[in-house]
Order: C-alpha cells, then structure tokens, then sequence
C-alpha cells in the first residue's frame, strides 16, 4: 500500500511541472523580440518563485543599449560589454534614464547544440542533420536531425552563459526592477553554420541596493 501511495505521490508532482510551450527556435528564422521577450519570462518565473516583484523591460535602458551594441557593433561581444560599462552614464541621460546604478553583462550561443559532432544543413528540407556532406547523401544512413531548442530553453541555456557569471545573483536581486537588452544575430559563414545569438543587457532599479559588489 505504502509503495502505490509513493508512485501516487511522484505522478501527481510531475503533473505539476512546467511544461515548455514555446515555440520551437527555427535557426534559420530566429525571432529577436520574442527570444527577448522569452529571456524576460524566465527571469520573472524565478523571481515570482522567489516572491520578488517582477522585472520588465525599460525603453530608455533599451535606447542606451541599443546604442552601443550599434556604435560599437563590429568590435567583440565582452568589448561593447566594456565600452557599454565604462560610458554608460555620458549616454544614459540622452535617452531619459537618471537611474544612479547599473549592472552589465552579456551572453552568447550557438542557436544549435552540436555537441561537438559533425553537421551539415539539408537546404531542401530546411534543418540540420548530424554528419558530413557525404555521410549524409549516403542512402544507407539514416538521417539524424538535430535537436532543435524551445524559445525559452534556449533563453534558460542563454542565461546560463552569462558573463560576468555573478550577474546571476544580481537578476534575482530584490532591487532591481529594470532591463535593456539588445540581441544580434551573427550569422558568420549561414547558413552553413547556425547562427550564433549574442546579448547584451543592463539591469537597474529605482532603489539603491545595499551592496553594489
């Protein structure tokens, strides 16, 4: 009796889980407001977790981003990190944002996971299979699509990638209410290769967080 009361218990826990019903991210069509809006969402399903008010994005942070991820934008990721971090308040009043404090970051990804194997885009069918060219056109394989994310799984796995890392413990700080976000989609040598998805963002809020470390 005690061993179905315990399966009874596990299956009722996993009807409860989160299931994922975002759409499916397309590589070779990526939509740039809804992964951001998608980044977004998680953080607030932490935060609402956590009891803490949720965060949104402002457009003044949004206008300040934007322009250094477009001044700067044929220099490295971490470097308009850089410049975003050490001009940030000759700009941010241009565009109407007074806040006295700020945090910066920056992610970036493969918008598939090879996993480090071999893969080559089927143009006619319009996804990637693992392997090369000729393994492919081998009628004597069986074709292996790879995995494809979810809007917010791969917004979750972007997250993870955050840079510096203990801007994790910042978004989930009770003080910040605030987010600017910028998303570029490189597509350096696509189709061929999928597309890498980098972003950068600034946090903020309109109360002073005891510690600023």
């Amino acid at each position: 009796m005690k061993n179905y009361l315990f399966i009874f218990v596990i299956i009722l826990l996993c009807s409860f889980r989160r299931k994922d019903n975002t759409p499916i991210l397309d590589p070779l069509k990526i939509d740039v407001e809804l992964l951001k809006q998608s980044i977004v969402d998680v953080i607030n399903e932490g935060r609402i977790r956590r009891r803490k008010k949720i965060i949104s994005i402002d457009l003044a942070l949004d206008s300040v981003v934007n322009y250094f991820a477009s001044k700067y934008e044929k220099k490295p990721l971490y470097k308009r990190k850089r410049k975003l971090k050490r001009d940030f308040y000759k700009i941010s009043r241009n565009y109407g944002f007074f806040n006295s404090w700020f945090k910066s970051g920056f992610s970036s990804a493969r918008s598939l996971y090879s996993n480090g194997r071999s893969f080559f885009l089927i143009k006619k069918e319009g996804r990637y299979c693992y392997g090369t060219n000729k393994q492919i056109g081998d009628a004597a394989i069986i074709r292996k699509p790879m995995p494809l994310y979810t809007y917010k799984s791969f917004a979750k796995y972007l997250l993870r990638k955050m840079r510096p890392s203990r801007n994790m413990r910042w978004i989930g700080n009770t003080e910040v209410t605030k987010i600017g976000m910028k998303i570029k989609i490189d597509k350096e040598n696509f189709p061929s290769t999928p597309p890498r998805v980098e972003v950068l963002f600034v946090i903020s809020g309109n109360v002073l967080p005891q510690n600023l470390k």
